[in-house]
């Protein structure tokens, strides 16, 4: 099932210029400015993508975005056809230059867009390279596991190993959504394995980034978990939301249902755990709302009822939601 634009979670639009990866380049060679209008086109298409809107509860896994969607697509596979150009004919450029890790990584968040936008497609059915197959999101893990193992010591990239090391959650967050309508139990998997992939890249970050105050810059680690906070905030959105398809799907097979009082365990364990502690870890980073709104923490707090106690039925979760 092809997702409508009103499906999209939308993490692109928290994307900052300095949460993405920084490829800066005097572009004298044909692979450097290959690499360079990759850069350029990846970032228009984020910038088109940040001007949606986040969802309501009343399609709460998702945000609601604007028509532009299709134009941001159109830069972003500008950007693949060029970061591909250069990593398939300047390999040893790059490598000289020390662009390499960024290439991959440029090209893990170029193929998770196109995963979310798009979907995977294959492009040539003979071949075994995912991302020459247009296999968008084995693209994607495939670059940021490569990147990452570049990164693993370069204590100086904290936003490049940061974003690949969440990158295999938000396309999980893809997959997810995709499954929501016709396999919600998938797609709860999906969400929770999101879930614990972002929360990972919290170790990244080392010690818990302190409150951010109300004046001066945010640090790059400040910056990072309150891109985190906000992924994960989608995350349980959706989660939730497969959690009531489960209970109003009338052609679902019958493993992918829910009763009504298994729907209400089964959301009562996402409020009290995952949203509560999301809720708490929002307020404690950034109480001013600087970098996570405080209409992102009411949103949170009333459309999941986060903090407050929960509505469990008689009947236990069969789902696995630890």
């Amino acid at each position: 099932m092809k997702l409508g634009e009103s499906q999209r979670p939308g993490f692109a639009r928290f994307a900052r210029a300095g949460l993405l990866v920084a490829v800066l380049l005097a572009a004298s060679g044909c692979t450097e400015r290959y690499l360079q209008v990759a850069q350029d086109s990846f970032s228009k298409g984020a910038a088109i993508e940040n001007q949606t809107k986040v969802g309501t509860a009343g399609d709460a896994n998702t945000a609601q975005t604007m028509p532009l969607a299709g134009d941001a697509l159109i830069y972003y596979v500008d950007a693949y056809q060029n970061v591909r150009k250069a990593l398939d004919e300047g390999q040893d450029e790059l490598d000289q230059q020390g662009l390499t890790a960024s290439a991959l990584a440029l090209r893990a968040l170029i193929a998770w867009r196109l995963d979310d936008l798009q979907g995977s497609r294959s492009g040539d059915p003979d071949s075994d390279d995912a991302c020459a197959a247009n296999d968008y999101r084995d693209c994607s893990k495939e670059s940021s596991r490569m990147a990452l193992e570049l990164l693993k010591n370069q204590q100086f990239f904290v936003r490049d190993r940061f974003m690949m090391t969440i990158l295999p959650g938000l396309l999980d967050h893809n997959l997810g959504l995709r499954a929501t309508p016709a396999a919600p139990r998938q797609a709860s998997e999906d969400f929770r394995s999101a879930y614990a992939h972002i929360d990972a890249g919290y170790s990244v970050l080392g010690q818990a980034p302190p409150q951010v105050q109300k004046t001066g810059e945010p640090t790059v680690e400040q910056e990072l978990k309150a891109y985190a906070l906000r992924a994960q905030y989608q995350t349980v959105l959706a989660w939730y939301a497969a959690i009531d398809a489960a209970f109003k799907g009338v052609d679902l097979a019958p493993e992918q249902t829910l009763t009504g009082d298994q729907r209400a365990s089964c959301q009562g364990i996402l409020q009290t755990g995952r949203a509560s502690t999301l809720l708490n870890a929002m307020r404690s980073l950034d109480p001013n709302g600087r970098l996570v709104s405080s209409n992102l923490v009411a949103s949170l707090r009333d459309q999941l009822g986060a903090g407050a106690p929960a509505a469990i039925g008689p009947e236990v979760c069969p789902w696995p939601m630890d």
